[in-house]
């Protein structure tokens, strides 16, 4: 089963050009790897995350055949100085291995319109928490469903880690997004879904060709 590596880092003060040029000689790298079948970035404009700029923040995906295929490019890679250079021009606000959580694939390319906006949520179940989570997501995502101009969700658990879930949410355009904004956050069913979770990191964004 293939493995999707997701990514969302915040260049450093000052190093934007050096983050941009690293990032790409690695991915030039990364994309000669066989086993990789496919890759995708994002440029965030909105978060939550206290005293980070979203315009900072990119989020990659890279999907891998499998997680010994994923195990084994890294090991390769990890040394190499192009890792050296473009690690050195970021802080990391998530990291992680994850797979849908219904067993499926994901096509990369429902997440590429150019006019879509995709969110991307990291958060860990609160303690004792664990058997809300089902039906708090599943009431929240249920009113969700019904705003025009929503696509999709995916929730996705993370490989070695029981509580941390990432989730991915498809507007079909900013208008949709900004008018579901208006309303979204006060629904009693967002409230009660996010006081079992703590969010580690959320990002709005729009994809980067």
């Amino acid at each position: 089963m293939t493995i999707l590596e997701l990514a969302i880092n915040r260049q450093k003060a000052g190093m934007a050009k050096e983050f941009s040029a690293t990032r790409a000689r690695f991915v030039k790298v990364l994309q000669e790897e066989p086993t990789v079948t496919g890759d995708g970035k994002w440029r965030s404009f909105f978060t939550v995350d206290e005293g980070v700029n979203p315009e900072d923040v990119l989020v990659g995906i890279t999907e891998w055949a499998s997680m010994e295929a994923f195990g084994e490019a890294a090991d390769r890679l990890l040394p190499l100085e192009a890792a050296a250079q473009y690690f050195a021009t970021f802080d990391i606000l998530a990291y992680l291995q994850i797979q849908p959580e219904d067993g499926g694939d994901l096509d990369l390319r429902l997440l590429s319109g150019p006019d879509q906006i995709v969110e991307f949520a990291v958060r860990a179940i609160k303690p004792g928490q664990g058997d809300e989570f089902v039906a708090r997501r599943t009431a929240l995502f249920d009113r969700l469903a019904t705003y025009d101009g929503y696509r999709f969700d995916r929730e996705f658990v993370v490989v070695g880690d029981e509580t941390t879930r990432a989730v991915i949410i498809v507007w079909e355009s900013a208008e949709a997004f900004d008018k579901a904004a208006e309303t979204v956050f006060a629904l009693p069913e967002y409230g009660e879904f996010m006081a079992i979770n703590d969010v580690q990191t959320y990002q709005a964004t729009t994809v980067e060709l």
